[in-house]
C-alpha cells in the first residue's frame, strides 16, 4: 500500500521523531511525501535549487544537534505505526 512519513516536532520546534504509516492511517505531524508525478506528468514545476537549497537549511536548523554531529552522530528516531506493522505481519502469513 502507499506510504506516507509524518515528522514531529517538540514545543522548541526541533524534530522529535518520524512515523512511517499506510497513507490511509493518518498521523499527527507534517506529512513529507507529497507527489511529483502523475501519469507520467508533473503535478507542480520543477522547484529551483535556491527554494530546494533554503528548504534544507531551514530544515537542518531543527534536526536534534546530536543528529548533526559527523563524529558518533545520535540516531534520529524513526518509527514503524501499528498499521503498517500490522499489514506486514499479514503479507507475511500469505503463502508465497
Amino acid at each position: 500500500g502507499r506510504k506516507q512519513v509524518y515528522r514531529r516536532a517538540g514545543a522548541d520546534g526541533t524534530f522529535a521523531m518520524d512515523l512511517l504509516t499506510l497513507e490511509s492511517a493518518p498521523a499527527d505531524g507534517e506529512p513529507l511525501i507529497a507527489p511529483v508525478m502523475r501519469g507520467g506528468e508533473r503535478v507542480a514545476p520543477a522547484e529551483s535549487l535556491d527554494v530546494i537549497r533554503d528548504r534544507f537549511r531551514e530544515q537542518l536548523q531543527h534536526l536534534p544537534p546530536g543528529v548533526k554531529l559527523l563524529k558518533d552522530p545520535a540516531p534520529y528516531p524513526v518509527k514503524v505505526s501499528a498499521a503498517l506493522e500490522t499489514l506486514a505481519e499479514e503479507l507475511d502469513r500469505r503463502p508465497h
